[in-house]
């Protein structure tokens, strides 16, 4: 008995570390050579326009694109990393995670295996439109992101029979006023 457990936490801690080398790779594939790019479009620099003017205190174009979410969340890391690709590099965090938020979601739904699972995640999560909308300094990266949380909060909120009802409403607030 003794060994079936730790047969388990053995599978259970390969498995981990598994998910997170699928995340790393995934995290790698999204900001590889992304400091030799630029800005990718007139959105993107446009967002760090406005997001160099509320560094110092100007806060006119809060409302641009009606995204005020969207800056207040990235004004720290602008003004404390005063870098774009900073901004970026946070985006692409939030693009990998939300990805790896909907494939736990949907894996859980279908009943796949973790093994299932990571490939699942390896192959949603390196799709081109996936890797090439996480490098934009735009809306897609925190939107699907509270995306992903609202579906989450939503699959409890019908499990428990009315409860997260107050976190589904804050993300669908944020992913509303995110894009």
């Amino acid at each position: 008995m003794s060994r079936s457990v730790s047969h388990s936490k053995k599978t259970q801690a390969l498995a981990f570390w598994l998910e997170l080398l699928a995340f790393m790779a995934l995290l790698a594939l999204r900001g590889w050579k992304l400091h030799e790019s630029a800005l990718s479009d007139y959105d993107a620099a446009k967002n760090w326009a406005i997001l160099q003017e509320m560094c110092e205190g100007v806060f006119r174009d809060l409302f641009h694109h009606s995204s005020p979410t969207f800056y207040l969340i990235l004004l720290p890391f602008a003004k404390l990393f005063g870098s774009f690709l900073a901004v970026e590099y946070v985006l692409i965090f939030c693009n990998t995670f939300a990805v790896w938020l909907m494939v736990r979601l949907f894996s859980q739904a279908w009943k796949l295996e973790k093994w299932q699972q990571i490939i699942l995640f390896l192959l949603v999560g390196s799709s081109t439109f996936l890797v090439v909308s996480a490098r934009y300094l735009s809306i897609e990266s925190l939107s699907l992101l509270f995306f992903a949380f609202s579906l989450h909060f939503y699959l409890k909120y019908l499990a428990s029979q009315g409860k997260y009802w107050w976190q589904l409403c804050l993300m669908l607030a944020l992913a509303f006023t995110t894009n």
